[in-house]
């Protein structure tokens, strides 16, 4: 039976999942106003933070949830994602401890997260 989560995001802070994979991940905008999420893949040690560096990627970027919307993405692995070094791809850029981290792109922006993994 799968794992069930649900976070509570707010401001520019990078929440750590604390999950390598996910099976499915609701993002739900339940305030009055528009909300503009990030989803990055990298190292844990940025949560808390709220910029990433070369060795983190954004899965997506400030992608502008109006009120009432919900987006889901399914089947994200933080371990099957590379890097490109130029214009060749690298494993080598993987950083063991990869794992997903989630944040607003405002303070005062808040999103209802429900995870499945």
């Amino acid at each position: 039976m799968a794992k069930r989560y649900a976070l509570d995001i707010q401001g520019v802070n990078f929440v750590d999942t604390k999950l390598k994979s996910i099976k499915k991940m609701l993002i739900c905008n339940t305030q009055a106003t528009d909300a503009n999420v990030n989803v990055v893949i990298g190292d844990a040690d940025k949560a808390g933070g709220s910029s990433i560096g070369t060795t983190e990627f954004y899965y997506i970027k400030s992608v502008k949830l109006n009120p009432g919307v919900t987006l889901c993405l399914e089947d994200i692995n933080a371990s099957s994602f590379f890097t490109t070094a130029g214009d060749t791809f690298s494993s080598t850029n993987i950083i063991p401890s990869s794992t997903i981290l989630i944040s607003c792109d405002a303070a005062d922006d808040r999103v209802d997260v429900i995870i499945e993994a």
